[in-house]
């Protein structure tokens, strides 16, 4: 945690949890599904001292705020979730 990353969302699940918690987080920019754009990303990311250091700053304060860590709140939706399929 503080360490920003870059990722790559492929096809698989898997593949694409890494993408799925920088969306979460407010940092979709950082997946991309191709390799030129990882490494687009990550180029954007490098160049730019001043946001990198702001978002290592930040980075774990991002990653223990809601969503991610909402358990409550993602019982409810998929609760919900269930219940919507049930009546369908």
């Amino acid at each position: 945690m503080g360490v920003p990353a870059v990722s790559r969302a492929g096809r698989s699940h898997v593949s694409r949890v890494g993408a799925g918690i920088l969306t979460q987080v407010g940092l979709g920019h950082l997946a991309a599904e191709k390799e030129d754009g990882v490494v687009a990303a990550a180029v954007r990311l490098a160049g730019n001292v001043r946001a990198l250091r702001d978002l290592r700053l930040a980075m774990r304060e991002r990653l223990l705020a809601p969503p991610l860590l909402d358990v409550a709140g993602l019982v409810r939706r998929l609760e919900r979730a269930y219940r919507e399929s049930w009546v369908r």
